[in-house]
């Protein structure tokens, strides 16, 4: 399956509201951050999610730019939660595939003997 065919499955509501031209811009941004280690769908699959968590971040800023959850005025109180939010879990899904590449990508064997 390709990338743009992920994006579908995984966040079909943002694939259709992306127009093909910030589309073709958005795979280009996340294709720099495509995991080397994985298998080809699987890297595809990663692509799709940093995908998804640029457009997800870029609809909650336009939304809610400072991120605020709860607000009260008596005593003037404000939550953030940045890792609530549709664009963290879409990284986070991401982080989870490259973070393969990172464990498993940097195994060296040989014996360190002085």
């Amino acid at each position: 399956m390709s990338v743009v065919g992920f994006l579908e499955v995984i966040a079909p509501v943002y694939a259709r509201e992306t127009d093909s031209e910030q589309m073709a811009n958005l795979l280009a941004m996340a294709e720099m951050y495509r995991p080397q280690c994985l298998d080809e769908d699987k890297q595809d699959l990663a692509v799709a999610y940093y995908v998804a968590h640029l457009i997800a971040s870029s609809a909650e800023r336009e939304v809610n730019p400072l991120g605020v959850t709860s607000e009260r005025e008596g005593d003037i109180s404000r939550s953030y939660a940045k890792d609530q939010t549709a664009a963290a879990q879409f990284y986070a899904k991401w982080q989870e595939l490259n973070s393969l590449c990172e464990r498993l990508g940097a195994i060296t064997v040989g014996l360190n003997v002085c």
